[in-house]
Protein backbone atom coordinates (compact mmCIF):
# COMPACT_ATOMS: atom_id res chain seq x y z
CA UNK A 1 0.00 0.00 0.00
CA UNK A 2 1.32 3.14 -0.63
CA UNK A 3 0.54 6.35 1.42
CA UNK A 4 0.76 9.82 0.54
CA UNK A 5 1.50 12.31 2.91
CA UNK A 6 2.27 16.03 2.21
CA UNK A 7 5.44 17.16 2.23
CA UNK A 8 4.83 19.56 5.15
CA UNK A 9 4.19 16.49 7.02
CA UNK A 10 7.54 14.86 6.98
CA UNK A 11 10.51 14.79 9.25
CA UNK A 12 13.79 14.17 9.38
CA UNK A 13 16.95 14.59 11.44
CA UNK A 14 20.16 12.68 11.19
CA UNK A 15 23.22 13.15 13.60
CA UNK A 16 25.17 14.14 11.36
CA UNK A 17 22.46 17.24 10.80
CA UNK A 18 24.09 20.48 10.80
CA UNK A 19 22.18 23.84 12.16
CA UNK A 20 22.45 27.24 10.73
CA UNK A 21 25.00 28.57 13.44
CA UNK A 22 24.46 32.26 13.40
CA UNK A 23 20.63 32.12 14.04
CA UNK A 24 19.33 32.24 17.26
CA UNK A 25 17.04 29.33 18.04
CA UNK A 26 14.15 30.94 18.32
CA UNK A 27 14.47 32.25 14.82
CA UNK A 28 15.93 29.08 13.85
CA UNK A 29 12.83 27.15 14.80
CA UNK A 30 10.46 29.91 13.57
CA UNK A 31 11.81 29.41 9.83
CA UNK A 32 11.43 25.99 10.20
CA UNK A 33 7.52 26.06 11.54
CA UNK A 34 7.00 28.84 8.38
CA UNK A 35 8.36 26.32 5.84
CA UNK A 36 6.03 23.40 8.00
CA UNK A 37 2.85 26.32 7.70
CA UNK A 38 2.67 25.46 11.04
CA UNK A 39 -0.31 27.20 13.03
CA UNK A 40 0.41 29.07 16.37
CA UNK A 41 3.98 28.91 15.73
CA UNK A 42 5.17 31.03 19.05
CA UNK A 43 2.94 29.17 21.42
CA UNK A 44 4.67 25.66 20.07
CA UNK A 45 8.26 27.34 20.08
CA UNK A 46 7.62 28.29 24.07
CA UNK A 47 5.65 24.44 24.30
CA UNK A 48 8.72 22.60 23.38
CA UNK A 49 11.16 24.76 24.73
CA UNK A 50 9.59 24.25 28.07
CA UNK A 51 9.38 20.54 27.91
CA UNK A 52 12.48 20.06 26.66
CA UNK A 53 14.20 22.79 28.84
CA UNK A 54 16.12 25.12 26.29
CA UNK A 55 13.61 28.40 27.03
CA UNK A 56 16.57 30.63 28.23
CA UNK A 57 18.21 29.83 25.02
CA UNK A 58 16.07 30.91 22.93
CA UNK A 59 17.92 34.38 22.25
CA UNK A 60 21.10 32.74 22.01
CA UNK A 61 22.94 31.82 18.58
CA UNK A 62 23.28 27.99 18.19
CA UNK A 63 27.01 28.08 17.72
CA UNK A 64 27.38 28.33 21.58
CA UNK A 65 24.96 25.42 22.63
CA UNK A 66 26.11 22.04 24.22
CA UNK A 67 25.67 19.29 21.64
CA UNK A 68 22.57 17.74 23.94
CA UNK A 69 21.11 21.47 23.61
CA UNK A 70 21.32 21.11 19.93
CA UNK A 71 19.58 17.66 19.68
CA UNK A 72 16.77 19.35 21.52
CA UNK A 73 16.45 22.11 18.55
CA UNK A 74 16.81 19.04 16.17
CA UNK A 75 13.69 17.49 17.29
CA UNK A 76 11.84 20.21 18.01
CA UNK A 77 12.34 21.05 14.72
CA UNK A 78 11.32 17.71 13.58
CA UNK A 79 8.40 17.69 16.16
CA UNK A 80 6.90 21.18 15.83
CA UNK A 81 4.84 19.88 13.17
CA UNK A 82 3.02 16.90 14.17
CA UNK A 83 4.83 14.73 11.36
CA UNK A 84 2.92 12.14 9.80
CA UNK A 85 5.80 10.34 8.60
CA UNK A 86 8.98 10.78 11.24
CA UNK A 87 12.67 9.37 10.27
CA UNK A 88 14.71 9.81 13.00
CA UNK A 89 18.41 8.94 13.24
CA UNK A 90 19.62 8.82 17.28
CA UNK A 91 17.27 10.74 18.34
CA UNK A 92 18.59 11.24 21.76
CA UNK A 93 21.91 11.80 20.97
CA UNK A 94 23.75 13.48 23.69
CA UNK A 95 20.58 14.21 26.29
CA UNK A 96 20.26 13.57 29.41
CA UNK A 97 17.63 10.73 30.96
CA UNK A 98 14.40 13.29 31.70
CA UNK A 99 14.87 15.14 28.41
CA UNK A 100 15.50 11.88 26.49
CA UNK A 101 12.14 10.64 28.23
CA UNK A 102 10.00 13.58 27.01
CA UNK A 103 11.36 12.95 23.47
CA UNK A 104 10.11 9.33 23.71
CA UNK A 105 6.77 10.62 25.00
CA UNK A 106 6.11 12.97 22.27
CA UNK A 107 7.25 10.78 19.43
CA UNK A 108 4.78 8.14 21.09
CA UNK A 109 2.00 11.03 21.36
CA UNK A 110 2.45 11.18 17.38
CA UNK A 111 2.53 7.43 17.25
CA UNK A 112 -0.92 6.93 19.12
CA UNK A 113 -1.70 10.06 16.33
CA UNK A 114 -1.04 7.33 13.56
CA UNK A 115 2.45 8.93 12.91
CA UNK A 116 4.48 6.27 11.33
CA UNK A 117 7.78 6.71 12.65
CA UNK A 118 11.33 5.13 11.60
CA UNK A 119 14.03 5.17 14.57
CA UNK A 120 17.55 4.45 13.78
CA UNK A 121 19.36 3.83 17.01
CA UNK A 122 21.91 1.78 19.52
CA UNK A 123 19.80 2.39 22.38
CA UNK A 124 17.37 0.09 23.61
CA UNK A 125 15.07 2.27 25.23
CA UNK A 126 14.71 3.93 21.43
CA UNK A 127 13.51 0.77 19.92
CA UNK A 128 11.33 -0.23 22.67
CA UNK A 129 9.28 2.85 20.83
CA UNK A 130 9.01 0.62 17.97
CA UNK A 131 6.26 -1.89 16.70
CA UNK A 132 9.11 -3.56 14.43
CA UNK A 133 12.83 -4.21 15.10
CA UNK A 134 15.30 -4.68 12.36
CA UNK A 135 19.31 -5.36 13.30
CA UNK A 136 21.28 -4.42 10.70
CA UNK A 137 24.91 -5.60 10.41
CA UNK A 138 27.25 -4.90 7.49
CA UNK A 139 24.24 -3.66 5.58
CA UNK A 140 22.54 -6.92 5.83
CA UNK A 141 19.16 -7.75 7.80
CA UNK A 142 20.22 -10.50 10.28
CA UNK A 143 16.96 -10.46 12.17
CA UNK A 144 13.12 -8.64 11.78
CA UNK A 145 11.46 -8.87 14.96
CA UNK A 146 7.62 -7.87 15.58
CA UNK A 147 7.48 -6.00 18.91
CA UNK A 148 4.56 -7.15 20.65
CA UNK A 149 5.13 -5.00 23.32
CA UNK A 150 6.62 -7.28 25.90
CA UNK A 151 9.87 -7.74 23.92
CA UNK A 152 12.73 -7.53 26.45
CA UNK A 153 15.05 -5.55 23.84
CA UNK A 154 18.16 -6.03 25.81
CA UNK A 155 17.93 -9.22 26.55
CA UNK A 156 17.29 -9.44 23.00
CA UNK A 157 20.56 -7.91 21.81
CA UNK A 158 22.59 -9.22 24.98
CA UNK A 159 21.62 -12.54 24.22
CA UNK A 160 20.41 -13.30 20.91
CA UNK A 161 22.62 -10.07 19.04
CA UNK A 162 25.48 -11.95 19.21
CA UNK A 163 24.49 -14.28 16.58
Amino acid sequence: MVVSVPKNKISFISIEMSLYDEMTVYDYLHFFAEIYEVDNIEVKINEFAEKLNFKEHLKHKIHGLSTGNKQKILMTRALINEPELLILDEPTNGLDVIISYEIRKLIKELQGKGATTIICSHLAEDLNMSERVIMINQGEIIEDKVNSGDMDIYSYFIEDGKK
